[in-house]
């Protein structure tokens, strides 16, 4: 297996930017690539066939649309048993916190934040590490657990949302 850098042909100094990495690999398979194509047709199949840029386009029952909160298609969709939250609903929901929820960290947080990053600039010589632990990634931890508390409408980040 080659380290990220050498697999996305990236710097580490350019990889450490980004807060979260994955790397997929497409391995063929004839039963998961018919999975995929099936997934990407039925995504086709059922999109809106309506597109418009500004609120104002939009007709009532398309905004009726867009205020339910979850997908009528989605057993169709995903072949899922729970529901799917809509786009327009998950649009509403990411203002309402930009605009509403601030968190702040708490000393508890604070302290698994600072031991999280001690702990792996210490592991940064093992041989399975593939990137750098810079202070790039200390700010990807607070920036990742205010998110995970922001997501939950927290007052506060706690060593909860720095577990997770």
């Amino acid at each position: 297996m080659r380290p990220p850098a050498e697999n996305i042909g990236l710097p580490d100094s350019l990889l450490s930017r980004f807060d979260l990495l994955f790397i997929t690999l497409d391995t063929a398979s004839q039963e998961r690539d018919f999975s995929v194509a099936k997934h990407v047709l039925r995504m086709h199949q059922w999109r809106s066939t309506v597109e418009y840029d500004d609120e104002e386009e939009a007709s009532d029952d398309e905004r009726d649309l867009e205020e339910t909160i979850f997908e009528k298609n989605a057993k169709t969709l995903f072949k899922t048993e729970g529901n799917i939250i809509s786009l327009g609903f998950l649009r509403k929901y990411i203002n309402y916190v930009r605009e509403t929820v601030h968190p702040t960290l708490s000393q508890a947080a604070c302290s698994v934040i600072a031991s999280t990053y001690s702990e792996l600039r210490n592991e940064t010589q093992a041989e399975y590490r593939s990137l750098p632990v810079t202070a790039r990634t200390l700010e990807t931890l607070i920036r990742l657990a205010t998110a995970y508390a922001k997501a939950r409408l927290a007052k506060e980040v706690t060593k909860v949302s720095v577990n997770e």
